[in-house]
């Protein structure tokens, strides 16, 4: 009987060590924690280092990275030190640093939902030199090459529900002499009362990257 007793308690506390490893992080943001999981099965959290000297240089001065996700081959070479011509998917979580604080309201996340409905191209269009040159500040500080961003296309809402919403962009990028286009998905998702900003990036190889952007998005602020 001790015997069994000592096998059925190695299994639950085996069962427990699982289901923890497999919880996803919790982060501080905005004074409370929040459970921010990976945008899918194949993507990972880049962890603290990666975090704060590679995928800090994608967030504006204006917004704080909360967490950063690539796919897992992408960040064994990164961890490992090789260079990575291309990214391929990956994904980013941040909070406007003037509002991280604020406590936000259904009411109020529906007036920002509104506002992108009606206003989100035209900020795009009116933020993009700064986010350019701010970028560019920070990639000549590392010896990284130019970045020129063109005019977004606007894809229109992919999804509006009570507490999230998302849209699409595609726009063209050149970094080092190197063009590509990327489709990108913008969430603003409401969580514990905090406005939380979820990015999602793949290559455009035409509709079937918009419709998994807009997929993937959608399950990720549903998570």
């Amino acid at each position: 009987l001790m015997k069994r007793i000592l096998v059925l308690t190695a299994l639950f506390l085996a069962a427990v060590s699982v289901s923890r490893a497999a919880d996803p992080p919790t982060y501080k943001a905005g004074g409370v924690s929040l459970v921010l999981p990976a945008p899918g099965p194949e993507f990972e959290e880049v962890g603290d280092k990666l975090r704060t000297t590679v995928f800090e240089l994608f967030a504006p001065s204006t917004n704080r990275l909360v967490s950063a996700y690539a796919t897992t081959p992408v960040l064994a070479d990164l961890r490992a030190g090789k260079a990575v011509p291309d990214a391929g998917a990956y994904a980013l979580v941040e909070m406007v640093r003037a509002t991280e604080y604020a406590d936000v309201s259904r009411e109020y996340f529906e007036k920002v939902h509104n506002g992108m409905q009606t206003q989100l191209g035209s900020i795009l269009d009116n933020k993009l030199g700064d986010v350019q040159a701010e970028m560019n500040m920070r990639l000549k500080a590392i010896d990284a090459g130019k970045l020129d961003l063109s005019k977004p296309e606007m894809l229109g809402e992919f999804f509006g529900k009570a507490d999230s919403v998302g849209f699409g962009i595609v726009m063209s990028v050149t970094l080092k002499g190197r063009s590509g286009v990327t489709t990108a998905g913008i969430g603003c998702v409401r969580v514990k009362q905090r406005l939380v900003l979820a990015y999602l990036y793949t290559p455009y190889k035409g509709q079937e990257s918009v419709a998994w952007v807009a997929k993937n998005l959608e399950t990720w602020t549903d998570a």
